[in-house]
């Protein structure tokens, strides 16, 4: 018997930002049905297989039901309406404009379940001058300073192998929609939650920020100012992929 155990999460995400926050849910007991397009998630078709099934997907979406819906029909619509009916917590990673598109925005749910907790994954979250840009791990990586403490000291910045910002957004938002469940009795409101692969890298590298910062001022200003360059060299180029 779980912790989550009679708790339903509706996963409304994609990819690994949000879809690993349900799975960590479903890990601790709670019953997890994920919304996948007509074609099924991104992650079906990527990573090593074994038969017709994907490991990433199965490592990712573990513990989880899965309905095939579009949501750009009627059908689609109705569909996605009661299973926030029936979800005491919903996981998304779209961006705002998306979010109201599909009636997964604050109003529509608290118009259709008042009590449910809502928990958003994006790249650079809900507010700040990047808000609402689209993003992938290996950019937070980048502009988070996660890079710079990756690698050797002549390698220059490097990609960490896994996607730490996007793993560790997943762990701070499955620990928010928790902290929002536990306290929803006494409020008997809708919770709004946002969390961000920024913020997670930025996380992910904390332990090592004061080893970093120490090493960068005893360096020459010139080889500072040479890194400087590098690291935003990654983030540049990781923003023309999107």
């Amino acid at each position: 018997m779980g912790a989550l155990e009679g708790i339903h999460v509706l996963d409304a995400a994609s990819m690994m930002a949000g879809p690993y926050c349900a799975t960590l849910l479903g890990d601790m007991g709670a019953e997890v049905i994920k919304l996948e397009p007509p074609q099924g998630d991104e992650t079906r078709r990527i990573g090593p297989r074994k038969g017709s099934e994907s490991g990433v997907f199965v490592g990712v979406n573990r513990n989880k039901r899965s309905v095939a819906v579009d949501l750009r029909t009627e059908q689609g619509k109705e569909v996605l309406s009661e299973l926030v009916q029936w979800a005491d917590v919903i996981v998304d990673n779209l961006r705002p404009a998306a979010r109201a598109r599909y009636g997964l925005d604050h109003q529509s749910l608290s118009a259709q379940n008042p009590r449910i907790v809502s928990v958003s994954l994006s790249t650079f979250g809900a507010d700040g001058p990047y808000a609402g840009r689209p993003g992938i791990d290996p950019v937070a990586q980048a502009l988070s300073g996660l890079m710079a403490v990756t690698g050797f000291s002549d390698s220059g910045p490097l990609k960490a192998g896994p996607p730490v910002g996007d793993a560790v957004a997943s762990l701070l938002a499955a620990f928010g929609a928790m902290s929002a469940h536990g306290s929803r009795p006494a409020s008997r409101r809708l919770f709004d939650r946002r969390f961000d692969s920024y913020s997670g890298a930025l996380h992910g590298s904390i332990f090592s920020a004061g080893n970093a910062t120490t090493t960068y001022r005893q360096q020459h200003r010139l080889v500072r100012a040479v890194q400087r360059i590098r690291l935003f060299g990654w983030a540049l180029g990781a923003r023309r992929l999107l």
